[in-house]
This record gives structure tokens, C-alpha cells and sequence, in this order.
């Protein structure tokens, strides 16, 4: 049998809505001990998704008794009763989840390898993001563990702020044949206290100066490790603790074995603002910074090898923590960010290294903030880079589609370490090198990172069916083109609209288009994409 790992981002390609229901009261009367049973959830670029089922079966089988059919897996995934929607606490999502492979294992954390036997049956479900069926997008929304809605918070109603919350999730796995101690029709119910999260479970939950946050303890390094500080976009803001990790990869991104070996083991900590990091004339820039400084005083932190970062909303605050606290950290990398600075603003930050990110086509936040500080910061001989690219196109985990997500959603390409400078280091690479002891040994050449263009290669598989994106609706849901039809999933952008209305910054942005025009012969980057740096 061909097995795949569980833990891979090619597992399984997206599907379409299942449409069966189960009896509430049967589940109730064929209910088993579900013992070590659990539903595993995994974080993609588009947010969190169940990609499997582990069921308990009581007693150790041989693999030979396993049927193809021996399982079935139902879901039923609500809005929590925080949640003023449509309705209180309605229903995001019932029906049957598909189910593409099952194998016995003999430990409860699958390992994507069938064994001769085990106690335990693997159940890998189909999941992803989006799928084109006949040509015409579908929604799929059975995978996903958040959804992005209207919350009431601190018990107030006249307080309303899209956000991502986490679903109520209930699953029923039904047996179909007698296996190990389960008999015929019995089933399993598993609920959000049985998820298990390979990478999003290794952070600890914790609070501090006010603030909620999700802290990774690296086990690669020896001695004082680096910290990376990941600030969240406005749409995963809230009271969980817990969402702002999984909407998307912020923070998680960090954590991946691929990641900490290149780090050689980082601290990676999450903070999650109430509300918004600028809600109603709110600043938590104070607090963000007494909270990192809590972080590294206890626990076995590098002070010079603190880096910042953010997205959106998250990159904005990027911005204001360094300012406010420019000796504190090695480098920042502001993704997608608003913010109008001054000179005298950047003179303080001139000595620390910053690596921004934007996609052009970016209409929640305009590129021309990033244009304006580059240039800023340029002139005062800083060592900054700014890699943009054209559109935010990227693979459905687990399929060889191709879809274009929101130009705001430039983090996908930070967080998955797609950036390189013009000295051929990827952005992580380039993290993992900063530190304050060099700063006073760094001599900053103003000519270096120049604009460089990086052209498209040609991808070898076929894009289906567009790589252009349209402008982006409210609540910047992603739009297909081609079909023109909005994708229901969980949000993970900030809802600043922005518009520049400076004269300085267009023009800023002007003389910057011309020198980039300049410049059309460079190495190639990833595929699928176009994307320069400056």
C-alpha cells in the first residue's frame, strides 16, 4: 500500500460539500469509550483543516482485518454562542467527510506508515481550500477548524469586530464491522478537546502585561536561543488565544521543522491583542514590548538575537514596537504593512536591519506604504529590502491546482520562506544571521538591494483556471475571476482600507516605479510567480 505522511502539505487535494445526516439521539445510544481517539488538524496558508481521524480500537489488530469500508466519519461544526451571525451559534458546516485512505498504526500519533498491527486505525480525510469542479469553483468548508465572523466580545453587543473563531466541532465515527473491542455501529464522538496539533500544540499559552499570547520552546540549539515575534493581522484578534496561530501560518510558519533547522532552534512567540492592535484609539505597543521583555528574562532567550515581524494590521505594529523600542530588537520584517513615517520617525531605526514584503496588487493595504518607507529608509542609509511580487499565487495543500489568493495575503510567501535577497539568502536564512552584537561591526552599503526584477518562469502544471485576481470584495474574501464567486473561508486579513492620500508617497512611489523598470535582467525565483526585491 502506498502511504502518505500525515504531516506533509501534499497529503490530499480539497473536495466538495458532503450532504448526509445523522440521528442525534442515535449517536447518543451507540456512543463508546473513545479512549485515545482524536481529530488531527493541521495549519496551511489558508488557516487550519482536519486532514485525519484516529480511532481507539481498544485492542490490538493485524492490518489484514482492516475493510475498505470500515469507517465512516460525519462532522458537525458550529459557531460558538459568542458568535452574532446569521444566528446564534449556527451551523457551519454537517455532513459527511470523504475518506481517502486508512491504515492501522500502532501508536495514537499517525505517522502516515501502515503497520502489520496496531491498536489504532488512521482515517485520512480529503481537505484543502478550494477545488474546481468542471471548471467552476467550489467552496469547501468541511475541513476548516475557524471561520471568520461578526463576535461579540467582553459580553458588550454594542462591540462588534471581525474576527476568526474557532468552530464547535463534533465528529462521529461510526464502525462498520467488529474490530477490536468496537463492535458493529458503534460509534465515537470527538469534540474540540480531542485535537491534536502537531505544530500549533507545541505552543504554550500564557499571558502577560494584558495580553494573551502562544509561546514555542525550541529542542534543536544549546545555550541562549533566538526569539521571532509574530504579530497577527486585525482578523485574528479576539479572547481565544489560540485562533491567531491557526488562521493561517503566522507564527506556526516558524515552528516547522524546516524553519527551526535553519534558526538551529528559536523561541517563536505569538501575542494576541483583545481587539485590534489600534481598536479604537487603543495602543498596545507598551504592553507588547513589556511582554517580550517578560518572554526573554524567563526563559533561556539570546536579548540580542530578538526578531519582530507581522502582517497587515500585525505589520503596522511592527513598525510602532520598533520604534518605540529600536535597541531592543536585531532586525524586523514588516509584511504588507500601513504606516505613514517621517525622517526624523526612521532616523532611530536607520541602524536595524528590516526586510519588508508586499504583493502589488495588494487593495486592502497599498504597496505604496512599503514604496515610500523603502525609499525613506534608503536615504538614510539603511539596510533594508523590499521584495515584491505581482499577485499572491500559491498550491491547495495536497493538489496540482494553482488559485491566486488576495493581494493582501503576502504573508503566504513570507511565511513559507520564498523571499530572497540579492544575496541569494532567503528571508529565513537572513533571520537566522541577526543579532545586535554585530550591529556596531555591520558597514551598511546605501548601494546594495538595489532594485532587482525577478521574471516568471514558466510552471509546469497547468493553472486552473487563472492566475488573476479580481478586487477584493468586503471582508476580503478571496474572488475567482473567472466565475466571479466568492469563497466562504476563514479570513485571515485586516480589514484596513487605506488609501494614500500624501503627495510625497505617490511620488515616492513614481520615482521608484522608474528605477525598478530598469532593472529586467535577474535570477529567477520560485515558480508560479513573479517577484522582485529592493
Amino acid at each position: 500500500m502506498n502511504m502518505k505522511k500525515i504531516i506533509s502539505s501534499t497529503l490530499m487535494a480539497s473536495m466538495l460539500l458532503g450532504s448526509s445526516v445523522c440521528s442525534v439521539m442515535a449517536l447518543e445510544e451507540n456512543s463508546v469509550d473513545k479512549g485515545e481517539s482524536k481529530i488531527v488538524a493541521e495549519v496551511f496558508d489558508y488557516g487550519e483543516s482536519v486532514t485525519s481521524v484516529v480511532v481507539d480500537l481498544g485492542s490490538v489488530i493485524s492490518a489484514d482485518e482492516l475493510k475498505e469500508d470500515a469507517f465512516e466519519v460525519f462532522a458537525k461544526n458550529e459557531e460558538p454562542e459568542a458568535c452574532i451571525g446569521i444566528s446564534t451559534g449556527k451551523t457551519y458546516y454537517e455532513g459527511s467527510r470523504n475518506i481517502t485512505n486508512m491504515y492501522v498504526n500502532s501508536t495514537s500519533i499517525p505517522d502516515g506508515e501502515a503497520d502489520a498491527e496496531g491498536q489504532y486505525v488512521v482515517i485520512e480525510l480529503k481537505y484543502g481550500w478550494k477545488e474546481y469542479v468542471d471548471g467552476v469553483l467550489t467552496t469547501v468548508k468541511q475541513s476548516n477548524t475557524c471561520d471568520y465572523d461578526i463576535v461579540m466580545k467582553d459580553g458588550a453587543f454594542s462591540i462588534f469586530e471581525s474576527l476568526n473563531v474557532l468552530l464547535d466541532m463534533h465528529y462521529t465515527i461510526t464502525s462498520n464491522q467488529n474490530l477490536g473491542n468496537l463492535k458493529q455501529g458503534d460509534q465515537i464522538l470527538l469534540t474540540n478537546d480531542d485535537v491534536y496539533r502537531p505544530i500549533a500544540g507545541q505552543f504554550s499559552a500564557g499571558k502577560s502585561n494584558g495580553l494573551t499570547y502562544r509561546l514555542y520552546e525550541p529542542t534543536l540549539g544549546e545555550g541562549e536561543r533566538p526569539l521571532i515575534v509574530w504579530f497577527h493581522g486585525s482578523g485574528e484578534g479576539g479572547l481565544s488565544n489560540i485562533t491567531h496561530i491557526l488562521c493561517n501560518k503566522g507564527g506556526v510558519g516558524f515552528a516547522t521543522e524546516e524553519a527551526q533547522e535553519i534558526f538551529g532552534g528559536a523561541y517563536v512567540l505569538a501575542p494576541e491583542t483583545p481587539d485590534n492592535w489600534t481598536f479604537a484609539g487603543k495602543d498596545y505597543t507598551e504592553q507588547a514590548i513589556a511582554l517580550i521583555q517578560d518572554v526573554i528574562d524567563n526563559n533561556n532567550i539570546d536579548p540580542n538575537r530578538v526578531v519582530i515581524a507581522g502582517c497587515s494590521a500585525g505589520g503596522y505594529m511592527t513598525w510602532q514596537t520598533l520604534l518605540a523600542a529600536p535597541d531592543m530588537f536585531a532586525a524586523a520584517v514588516p509584511i504588507c504593512a500601513p504606516g505613514i513615517y517621517t525622517t526624523e520617525d526612521f532616523e532611530a531605526i536607520k541602524d536595524v536591519p528590516i526586510w519588508m514584503v508586499h504583493s502589488k496588487d495588494d487593495t486592502t493595504v497599498d504597496v505604496e506604504y512599503s514604496y515610500a518607507n523603502y525609499y525613506l529608509l534608503k536615504e538614510l542609509g539603511a539596510d533594508v529590502t523590499l521584495t515584491l511580487y505581482d499577485h499572491v499565487i500559491g498550491y491547495d495543500e495536497g493538489s496540482d491546482l494553482i488559485h491566486t489568493y488576495s493581494g493582501h495575503w503576502s504573508w503566504v510567501y513570507a511565511l513559507n520562506n520564498d523571499p530572497t535577497n540579492d544575496k541569494g539568502q532567503s528571508l529565513f536564512e537572513w533571520i537566522a544571521e541577526q543579532t545586535l552584537a554585530n550591529d556596531e561591526d555591520t558597514v551598511v552599503n546605501p548601494d546594495e538591494n538595489e532594485p532587482v526584477v525577478k521574471p516568471d518562469e514558466k510552471d509546469p502544471v497547468e493553472i486552473n483556471p487563472s492566475n488573476n485576481v479580481t478586487q477584493q470584495p468586503s471582508g476580503d474574501q478571496p474572488t475567482d475571476v473567472d466565475n466571479n464567486q466568492t469563497v466562504s473561508v476563514p479570513n485571515t486579513g485586516d480589514h484596513l482600507n487605506v488609501v494614500l492620500p500624501v503627495t510625497l508617497l505617490v511620488l515616492s512611489a513614481a520615482i521608484g516605479y522608474v528605477v525598478l523598470r530598469k532593472e529586467k535582467n535577474a535570477k529567477t525565483i520560485r515558480v508560479y510567480k513573479n517577484s522582485f526585491n529592493v
